[in-house]
């Protein structure tokens, strides 16, 4: 019944939060630093929260270190202590094992800049678009949930996320994109309200919000020390960097961009099937292809096979029955492929905030 018990400690081996009570305490004289050193790590991204000399080079979560300045105990979860201290071997996920990221030695105004982008400002510094779908368990056995409510599974995720690459991983050789991209790959979709969003009413949603100076900070950064950015031929757009506002918000520190579609999607029950696409686009409008066999669409996020089926209302009327019954999940066809977690550019091209340094 002690709470302290169920407080969750980092490992100072390979970061995992862990909970107090199934943290070991190893004494440093049990512990080869040695085994944890990366001699391949750029210098200026060396750890400077700790005492780096003292152990020995060794590359550490200082939060997990009883005291940072000289040696002394460390907090470990079971698997790190028993491959470090039992078997002398460096843990699969030991820090030192390519899972540093060197966030804490980025300069004050890149970790600034990177800690208070919204999203739409880390969508357009990513060197790649992707589809990000997250897959939810609530009927795995020995699970949490088993047996509850399937919408209730989501606080149970534990980042069962798949990728999907969008044409390519290099889909990109200007940064920030064009106006033509932001319309394919951005949009702000506002459910229920009384009041229709507009650009007017929204200057306060920093989510939705772009900086230009935020955007051009870790743009310079990523493209003068990310060396998968520099290899990529990826180079820097001062002219669509220019044309992300209207003219109306040029004096602004930041605004919605100019090219990203903004939707609503009201709560009155009448318009929730059509409420999606109401008022700012003409996608009901359809057009059959020369044949007369298929229905020429915008990419959409469901689709019931290969094949569109020929009539657009009853797609539509599909998907909406599909995600009402709660469906376990939903198939992709048509080539596409899952982005495997070994390739080395996935996380720095898609969520640069996450490993800026590559």
């Amino acid at each position: 019944m002690d709470l302290t018990k169920w407080t969750l400690i980092p490992c100072a081996v390979c970061g995992h939060s862990i909970l107090k009570k199934d943290i070991s305490v190893v004494q440093h004289d049990d512990i080869d630093f040695t085994t944890l050193q990366n001699v391949f790590l750029p210098k200026e991204t060396l750890p400077t929260t700790y005492n780096f000399n003292v152990y020995q080079g060794a590359i550490l979560c200082p939060q997990g270190l009883h005291n940072q300045e000289c040696l002394g105990p460390v907090d470990m979860c079971h698997k790190c202590s028993s491959a470090l201290v039992d078997n002398k071997q460096q843990p699969k996920d030991a820090l030192a094992n390519w899972h540093y990221t060197g966030l804490d030695e980025l300069p004050n105004e890149i970790h600034d800049a990177f800690n208070s982008a919204s999203i739409f400002d880390l969508m357009l510094v990513s060197h790649s678009r992707a589809t990000r779908i997250t897959q939810l368990y609530s009927n795995k056995k020995n699970a949490p949930n088993y047996g509850q409510d399937s919408s209730q599974s989501q606080r149970y995720d534990r980042g069962n996320v798949s990728v999907i690459p969008q044409d390519s991983l290099a889909v990109r050789p200007l940064l920030p994109p064009d106006r033509v991209e932001i319309q394919t790959a951005m949009a702000a979709l506002f459910c229920g309200g009384q009041e229709k969003p507009s650009a007017e009413n929204i200057k306060k949603l920093s989510p939705v919000l772009v900086s230009k100076n935020r955007v051009q900070t870790m743009l310079d950064f990523l493209m003068s020390k990310n060396i998968w950015y520099q290899e990529s031929g990826t180079v820097f757009s001062p002219e669509n960097l220019a044309d992300l506002y209207s003219q109306d918000d040029e004096h602004n520190k930041q605004a919605f961009p100019k090219a990203a579609d903004l939707c609503w999607l009201p709560t009155d029950e009448s318009d929730q099937v059509e409420g999606g696409n109401a008022n700012y686009t003409d996608r009901n409008e359809y057009v059959r292809s020369d044949d007369n066999s298929d229905v020429a669409l915008d990419a959409v996020g469901y689709t019931a096979g290969d094949r569109s089926p020929q009539n657009y209302r009853i797609m539509k009327a599909s998907a909406l029955a599909w995600c009402l019954s709660r469906e376990k999940y939903i198939k992709m066809q048509g080539g596409l492929k899952l982005l495997s977690d070994r390739d080395p550019t996935m996380l720095t091209y898609l969520f640069p905030h996450l490993n800026p340094w590559g």
